[in-house]
């Protein structure tokens, strides 16, 4: 590519135009692709919010071509594909934005939500025994491991987590009712009656708990 460049002339008025060194040249190429991706992408982003998911895909799509490994862009498409339910595209776009950065929780929660979506369930378990991992001030991470853990099935894990948080938060309702009805999935109903009994000796002024026995 040539570009013309106009340089006041040191013994001369008139402007010469000369050829961009090679270097230069590979420079402003690239130059000129980052600002496209740029524009393009912050297009995709608004026509997405507006509702626009094809106008959004077909942004994106021409985003990948200039830079097929941006996570940012694999992330907008995961989601994209996963809301207009094409789960295939979906879950590979989402595994290279959570590949390329595996402690960004967006990337890790989309992919969890596309293995769900299609009932990949073990999967997702994997991504948020992780996320527990890497960001274990977040009780929320815990509680939704639980609750994936129940959907296979495996209520001891879960119930194990939920006795966890109680060692840190003391009695607590929600992780109560939680419990129970892990125990009655399980058909433990001694057990589950025990736990709403401690509930209620916990707070003896909340009669609401004394409901739950009823």
């Amino acid at each position: 590519m040539v570009f013309g460049f106009f340089f006041p002339a040191c013994k001369s008025k008139k402007n010469i135009t000369t050829q961009a060194p090679p270097g230069d040249e590979k420079t402003a190429s690239e130059n000129f692709k980052q600002v496209r991706f740029g524009a393009m992408y912050v297009d995709a982003c608004a026509e997405r919010m507006k509702g626009n998911l094809q106008e959004a895909l077909k942004l994106l799509n021409e985003c990948k071509k200039l830079d097929p490994e941006s996570a940012p862009v694999n992330y907008e498409l995961g989601t994209i594909y996963r809301l207009l339910g094409v789960n295939d595209l979906a879950i590979a776009n989402a595994r290279a934005c959570a590949a390329a950065d595996p402690k960004n929780e967006w990337y890790q929660l989309l992919l969890v939500e596309c293995y769900n979506s299609v009932k990949q369930y073990h999967q997702a378990i994997k991504i948020r025994e992780a996320l527990v991992k890497n960001f274990p001030e977040k009780t929320e991470f815990k509680e939704d491991l639980a609750i994936e853990y129940s959907l296979v099935g495996d209520y001891d894990k879960a119930y194990r987590i939920y006795e966890g948080l109680e060692k840190v938060y003391g009695v607590n309702e929600q992780i109560t009712l939680n419990k129970v009805k892990l125990l009655k999935g399980q058909r433990k109903m001694k057990e589950a009656e025990a736990e709403l009994i401690r509930l209620s000796d916990s707070d003896q002024n909340e009669s609401r708990y004394y409901s739950y026995l009823a």
